[in-house]
Formats: C-alpha cells, structure tokens, sequence
C-alpha cells in the first residue's frame, strides 16, 4: 500500500477556536491524491483563492491509497 493524501481547510469559529474540516469531492467523498506534488499544488490553489482568511494543509494518511479516479 502506499500513502495518500488530503487537503484539511482550517475554519477559524467567531471565539477564535480553529476547526479542522476534510475537503471533499464534488460527490461528497474525501478528496484524497496519491501525490503528494498534485495535492500541494491544489491546497496552494485553494489557499490562493480564499477570501475568507481560511489556511489549508496538506495531511499525509499513511498506508491508505485513494480510490478517487480523478486523482490517481
């Protein structure tokens, strides 16, 4: 098995509390990437066009292989 990857956006609430929120697919599945260099390049595309001051990371889930197609 290899690695995968996801994209976590990081909601700041109003008390200033940080949430962490999973990024999911336009069929509301986790939007995971079996590259690491595909999935930067789409967080820094995200990070790109927040306007609402959300930061986006880049999480490692290990053992795990995407079953997107899009991403593989």
């Amino acid at each position: 098995m290899t690695n995968s990857y996801v994209i976590i956006k990081n909601y700041k609430t109003p008390v200033g509390t940080t949430v962490p929120v999973i990024m999911l697919d336009s069929q509301g599945e986790v939007l995971e990437f079996s590259s690491e260099i595909e999935a930067e390049m789409m967080r820094q595309m995200f990070q790109k066009n927040s306007d609402s001051g959300y930061s986006f990371t880049l999480r490692e889930i290990k053992g795990h292989f995407p079953h997107s197609k899009l991403n593989s």
